[in-house]
């Protein structure tokens, strides 16, 4: 078992508190052009197809996400701790940045941070969830299966489990849209600037999960 950070959005995050995210897919990299293989059950291995130098080259690759994995989930932030005199709190702020090695340990908890995903009032200098140390994460999440599969195989189940949520016309009380298509939009939006937009089709890892303990 392996204990290794993950980033989620806001809405992700959302939806994992609420209950309804219960999958998350990742690209795999790097990308491979093909997956004539499944699974080598005796190695917990995966075959998938490379350009070579001299030809397609086959290679086992190891999921990084394996069953029994803890993920601790990074996420927009920024920390709160309390401006009781007891320490210096403005040499912590330092102006601009959090100085953390002034930060008195009692306060490196999740009960001192402030989540985006959570805050309903004004706008906040958010840090950037690279920058979150294990302290302040409040999920941790436990892989219970793993596979790779290209990203337009997601089934409708496989979109909600994903967090989406059906669209439904509120003047016809009907589906407009199919939660798949939903799921497009939000990948789009998350990885299209990556790299690795919808109609690309990349091969991404599944990875269902539950809500652990810290």
């Amino acid at each position: 078992m392996k204990e290794r950070p993950i980033i989620f959005s806001a809405e992700s995050v959302r939806a994992i508190l609420a209950g309804r995210k219960s999958q998350t897919r990742r690209v795999i990299k790097p990308q491979p052009i093909g997956f004539p293989g499944g699974p080598i059950p005796e190695r917990g291995t995966y075959v998938f197809r490379y350009a070579g130098e001299h030809g397609d080259e086959l290679k086992e690759i190891r999921c990084p996400y394996a069953v029994g994995d803890r993920l601790w989930v990074r996420e927009t932030w920024i920390p709160d701790p309390p401006q009781d005199d007891s320490w210096d709190y403005y040499g912590f702020t330092d102006g601009e940045a959090y100085n953390f090695s002034a930060l008195p340990k009692r306060f490196k908890k999740p009960a001192h941070v402030i989540y985006r995903a959570s805050w309903n009032g004004p706008d906040l200098r958010w840090r950037s969830p690279i920058h979150m140390p294990r302290w302040a994460s409040r999920l941790t999440l436990e892989v219970v299966e793993s596979w790779p599969e290209r990203l337009h195989d997601i089934t409708e189940e496989g979109a909600i489990a994903e967090g989406c949520v059906p669209y439904i016309d509120p003047f016809e009380n009907i589906q407009i849209i199919s939660v798949t298509q939903i799921y497009a939009q939000l990948w789009e939006a998350l990885n299209a600037k990556r790299g690795y937009p919808w109609d690309a089709n990349p091969l991404v890892w599944v990875v269902e999960f539950k809500v652990g303990t810290l």
